[in-house]
C-alpha cells in the first residue's frame, strides 16, 4: 500500500502496459519498473482484447480470470488467465485509446472484478479537456459533472 501525503491510498501493484512483452512479464513476477524502463506505453487496446469472445461466456470471478487475456504486447499476450488476482495489480497504465471499440460492457465489468481500480492512459487529459468544453458527460462509469459560472451552489 502507498499512503500518499495527501490521504489517497494506493493498494495493490502498478502495470505499465508497454509495448515490449518481456517487460510486461518482469512486472506480472514482482519487478517494478519506471516508464522509462517499460518502453513506450501501447497504445489502441480494444474491449476485443480486455475481454475475447470466449470471455463472454463467463460472468463474476471466472470473468475476472479472464480480463485482459487477449491483449496483445509484441507478438505474444502475456496476460493469462487470473493473472490479475496472482499478482495483485489494481492499477493499469497504457497509451491512447485504451477500452476503446466494440463497446464490450463486459471489459469494465472483468477489470472491476479481477481488482483492477484504476486505469491511466496517455490521451486522458486531451479527453478531459474535451469533455470539459462540452459540459456534463459520462466518462466510462464515471460522471464527470463541470462546473460553469452560471452553475448555482
Amino acid at each position: 500500500m502507498n499512503d500518499r501525503a495527501d490521504g489517497f491510498p494506493l493498494d495493490g501493484r502498478i502495470l505499465i502496459l508497454g509495448t515490449a512483452p518481456r517487460a510486461v512479464e518482469h512486472q506480472l513476477a514482482g519487478q517494478d519498473l519506471t516508464l522509462a524502463e517499460a518502453g513506450p506505453l501501447r497504445d489502441k487496446i480494444s474491449t476485443n482484447e480486455i475481454t475475447p469472445l470466449p470471455a463472454l461466456l463467463h460472468y463474476g470471478k471466472a470473468l475476472a480470470r479472464e480480463s485482459h487475456t487477449g491483449t496483445r504486447i509484441g507478438n505474444d499476450t502475456p496476460l493469462v488467465q487470473g493473472v490479475f488476482e496472482d499478482s495483485a495489480v489494481t492499477v493499469l497504465v497504457a497509451g491512447y485509446a485504451m477500452a476503446r471499440g466494440a463497446s464490450r460492457e463486459h471489459a469494465p465489468l472483468s477489470e472491476y472484478l479481477a481488482g483492477v481500480r484504476g486505469k491511466l492512459r496517455a490521451d486522458l487529459p486531451a479527453e478531459l479537456r474535451q469533455y470539459r468544453a462540452a459540459g456534463l458527460y459520462r466518462y466510462g462509469s464515471l460522471t464527470l459533472v463541470l462546473r460553469t459560472t452560471s452553475s448555482p451552489g
